[in-house]
């Protein structure tokens, strides 16, 4: 079977909305480079995907880029080839796959390392494509942003990548001066929206588009090293047992 790794860039999350709107969405199959598509034109290409028994999906947090597609292609019959592929193990997930391993491996969480340090396990992309396979990942400060290219088709992404830099100085002077308040809840979100924007007017434009694709290359990356390292545990598991 192929294997073919996917995610979406959306919106943000907000209360009363766990699925927000779907931006783009980055693939990689095996023996291909990474590649990208607006929202507007990707519909029969996810169908496509969930239709075809010959592909396995894997995808990070894999049922949040499910639910987001779900809510922006509102359309039954997808959905029933969502739930399909899910009943035939043509899906998975390499956040859940990387928990399961931990747990095999008697690691959940964390380990003792040298010394007797504890070291934690995180299960973000970016910790386990590091620790699976040796992928450090970077966010790049257009991963809060990506509304903002929601009408904007693909080839215009740069230019308006430049126009969001802009009105985010703008913004960032104005939240500058609000008087400070202590280590209140206010402050502390004013704090780490500051910081976001710092973030975003350092990026590169041209980043807006080839962040993204990082994605989708790391998934495939750790999904292999996590069969792999699930071959080491079965091997172990069978010398143990004699």
């Amino acid at each position: 079977m192929r294997t073919l790794a996917w995610d979406s860039e959306t919106a943000l999350i907000r209360p009363g909305v766990l699925a927000p709107p779907l931006v783009c969405v980055t693939w990689q199959e095996e023996g291909s480079e990474p590649e990208i598509e607006h929202w507007t034109t990707v519909r029969e290409r996810l169908r496509s995907w969930f239709a075809n028994h010959e592909i396995i999906k894997v995808g990070h947090n894999h049922a949040f880029d499910i639910a987001v597609a779900i809510e922006k292609f509102d359309d039954l019959s997808f959905r029933r080839l969502i739930f399909d592929a899910y009943d035939n193990d043509r899906c998975t997930d390499t956040m859940l796959r990387a928990q399961l391993l931990d747990i095999a491996g008697g690691c959940y969480r964390g380990r003792v390392g040298e010394r007797g340090v504890w070291i934690k396990h995180d299960y973000t992309l970016e910790a386990i494509a590091k620790r699976f396979a040796g992928i450090r990942l970077a966010k790049d400060g257009w991963r809060l942003s990506y509304a903002a290219f929601a009408d904007t088709p693909l080839t215009g992404w740069i230019d308006r990548a430049k126009e969001v830099q802009e009105e985010a100085k703008g913004k960032l002077a104005e939240l500058e001066l609000r008087p400070h308040l202590g280590k209140s809840a206010e402050e502390k979100a004013l704090k780490k929206e500051i910081e976001g924007l710092r973030e975003q007017i350092a990026s590169d434009p041209s980043q807006c588009l080839t962040y993204p694709l990082e994605d989708a290359r790391a998934t495939l990356a750790v999904y292999h090293a996590q069969e792999r390292h699930a071959s080491y545990l079965k091997d172990q598991w069978r010398q143990a047992r004699g």
